[in-house]
């Protein structure tokens, strides 16, 4: 689906080598090992982008609906459809939470939500610092404010709230400026989708490291734009690949006590300890240096996409939602 729509030509070139690093993305791996919904959601997400390519705004609000009915943050990606003025497409998914939601109390009663509003979405607080936590406020928690998994080089919890509110309001900022600039060139509507994945992943308060399967959207959009370039950028290209592997890095090496009278894992536990690391679930000192590198790897991926999006392209040179969507929009004009 996403092949097609972005015509990508690399992964029918070579699909042996497309599949493998589609598979063997860590990201996926995590989320089959902790079979977790993010794959569902990831479908549903770019079947609702599918949709709005094909014109299907209603399609397109249902999947996004059912996606935020499950797990809030999808939602985020209504802020796109609105800038696109979509609004049927909006409508559509606000109905359709609403109808879940409605059926939800009907099946179960209300005192699951009100549990979870009341109790569960508090107490994820606690996890912001988690070094799973890929979001700007799991990073600067992390560095700055002390935890349960944490132990941070700062425990200065004002400084780490202001400086994620201060990034998180960034994010939005530059996200807006990038659909602007598209709206005074041809339309790459591709990229502007991507942005706003990547924004959405950035600013949640907690982005679990298997919920970057959303990551496939700008990766592979970042290749078929890249593909679209003349003359090819080898030095974008690398780019995307460091990205890739960023997103790869674990967020931590964490062992478990009582594995420490073996020989490998016990000098490999003296070695972390001497940076800061404490057997369990706690991860402190240099040993938080790792934790980096999948955020790296979005705002790496966030700034690339900002980048691309710009007076390079005219519609010919579009994926084919975006020569289609351009067309729309100058006819419309």
């Amino acid at each position: 689906m996403l092949i097609s729509s972005l015509q990508l030509r690399w992964p029918i070139r070579q699909p042996g080598v497309f599949l493998s690093l589609v598979l063997l993305f860590p990201p996926l791996r995590d989320e089959l090992n902790e079979a977790q919904v993010g794959l569902l959601l990831f479908v549903l997400v770019c079947g609702a982008w599918y949709c709005h390519v094909k014109g299907w705004d209603v399609g397109a609000g249902a999947l996004v609906g059912v996606a935020a009915a499950i797990k809030i943050f999808p939602i985020v990606a209504l802020v796109f459809f609105g800038w696109r003025r979509r609004y049927r497409t909006v409508v559509a998914a606000l109905a359709t939470v609403t109808v879940l939601t409605v059926v939800g109390i009907a099946l179960t009663g209300v005192t699951p939500l009100v549990r979870y509003f009341g109790a569960v979405l508090p107490s994820l607080r606690s996890w912001y610092g988690h070094f799973n936590n890929q979001s700007l406020v799991g990073l600067f928690t992390r560095f700055l404010a002390e935890g349960p998994f944490t132990s941070p080089w700062a425990d200065v919890p004002w400084l780490a709230f202001a400086l994620s509110a201060l990034a998180v309001s960034g994010i939005a900022v530059l996200t807006l400026l990038g659909w602007t600039r598209l709206a005074r060139e041809p339309l790459d509507p591709p990229l502007a989708f991507s942005l706003a994945l990547l924004a959405m992943l950035l600013m949640s308060p907690i982005t679990w490291s298997h919920y970057l399967v959303f990551a496939y959207f700008p990766l592979l959009t970042l290749v078929a734009s890249l593909e679209r370039t003349r003359p090819f950028s080898w030095r974008r290209f690398d780019l995307v690949l460091i990205v890739y592997v960023l997103l790869s890095v674990p967020s931590a090496i964490v062992v478990d006590p009582q594995t420490l009278d073996l020989p490998v894992v016990g000098l490999l536990a003296q070695t972390l300890a001497s940076w800061g690391y404490e057997p369990g679930q706690r991860v402190g000192g240099l040993a938080l240096v790792l934790s980096l590198g999948k955020v790296s790897g979005l705002l790496l991926a966030f700034g690339l996409t900002w980048s691309l999006l710009g007076p390079r392209r005219s519609p010919e040179h579009l994926p084919t939602g975006g020569a289609s969507l351009a067309a729309k929009g100058t006819r419309q004009a």
